[in-house]
């Protein structure tokens, strides 16, 4: 990686006049932008790019250079996920092909732009097939730990190995609670003999429940359940 770093600078040094150290602090913005997911940053960073490229007057040869230094800093990003590593590098690839045949440097910037779009996009599908994945286990872990008293936030973070403040947010984003909340009515229904269903809306606001009961119906809330049965008789 190291090699291809210094590679692809020797190249910008040899085909333009922009000092190395604005791109490499261009290279670690977008590194950050991969890394939050966001369309928006990845936008700014083109502006930005674009009036680098503008305040040294840069030809073809000297965009192509530089993209060809973020895009090895993109492989290396991705090179570290499994789940992408394939299709990342094959997409990378394939663009750094394309832009030799083209002559207009403007076209370049708007394929790079596209790039990382759809870089973006597939980091979105990735990680959100992730965590419905990782939040499945977890409700699933809650189910066959929840009678440990001191069972905490933290200790299931740490059984699957990530942050704790991560599972917090992922957690509440994927059912619409937080985790203590989801933990005291797993430990309430079944207190109450009503099994592992707690009837929690989920982040689109609808009521799912995890566990599907003999019946498949949710269990009426505390309280109510006796006289809700008496009307409907």
């Amino acid at each position: 990686k190291t090699q291809i770093f210094e590679a692809c600078k020797a190249a910008v040094r040899q085909n333009g006049s922009i000092p190395i150290d604005y791109l490499c602090d261009l290279e670690n913005d977008l590194v950050n932008v991969l890394l939050m997911h966001s369309h928006n940053q990845l936008e700014s960073f083109i502006e930005r790019f674009e009036k680098l490229l503008l305040h040294y007057k840069s030809g073809k040869e000297e965009v192509i250079a530089c993209i060809q230094l973020f895009a090895a800093r993109l492989l290396s990003y991705f090179s570290d996920n499994k789940e992408m590593r394939n299709h990342s590098t094959d997409r990378i690839n394939h663009f750094l092909m394309d832009i030799r045949a083209e002559s207009d440097a403007r076209e370049i910037i708007n394929q790079f732009s596209q790039l990382g779009h759809d870089l973006i996009d597939a980091i979105h599908i990735q990680s959100s097939s992730y965590h419905a994945r990782l939040i499945h286990d977890v409700v699933r872990y809650i189910e066959s730990h929840y009678a440990c008293s001191e069972l905490r936030l933290e200790d299931v973070a740490k059984a699957f190995h990530i942050n704790s403040n991560h599972l917090s947010r992922v957690f509440k984003r994927e059912k619409g609670v937080s985790f203590s909340d989801y933990l005291s009515e797993v430990r309430l229904l079944q207190a109450q003999g009503g099994g592992y269903r707690p009837r929690l809306p989920d982040a689109a606001g609808r009521i799912r429940r995890e566990s599907a009961g003999h019946d498949g119906r949710a269990p009426a809330p505390a309280g109510r359940g006796a006289e809700d049965s008496e009307s409907a008789a």
